[in-house]
């Protein structure tokens, strides 16, 4: 509805961007700010920001968008990584085009839930494969442990 709306009422102080941004972004200046304790334990602080991160909710992932789980292993340590793939495209995983993706959240927040979404319409805007790689959260891995 936000891109119908932009599609008919653009903005003229901006007008290279499509409807689909400005609706995009729209939702985006909606989205809630967390009201927090910042007298409360690190633990509490950081639960209640990840209980009001709505990325994933926000950006939902498009039901035709593909993704596939690989675990790697090295030096005694496994890390999670994701291919995310737009099926429009003719593309395999092992093409030559890569978009290696490390998700925000100061290593506070995010995941692939969170994130897979935003992904997807990458890998369908810029034609490419997304990795995106899990990589392990503070407070309860310290850093560098992350």
């Amino acid at each position: 509805m936000l891109s119908l709306k932009y599609s008919f009422l653009p903005d003229q102080s901006r007008s290279t961007l499509s409807a689909a941004y400005q609706a995009f972004e729209e939702i985006m200046r909606k989205v809630p700010l967390a009201e927090l304790d910042l007298n409360a334990d690190i633990f509490t602080v950081i639960k209640d920001l990840r209980s009001v991160f709505t990325m994933g909710t926000t950006v939902p992932k498009p039901s035709q968008c593909q993704i596939k789980k690989e675990i790697f292993d090295h030096d005694g340590h496994s890390v999670e990584i994701y291919w995310i793939n737009y099926p429009r495209r003719k593309s395999q995983i092992n093409s030559d085009i890569l978009l290696l993706y490390f998700h925000g959240g100061g290593y506070m927040l995010g995941d692939i839930y969170s994130y897979s979404g935003f992904e997807c319409h990458l890998s369908c805007l810029f034609n490419v494969t997304i990795l995106h790689l899990e990589y392990r959260l503070c407070p309860e891995h310290p850093l560098p442990a992350s």
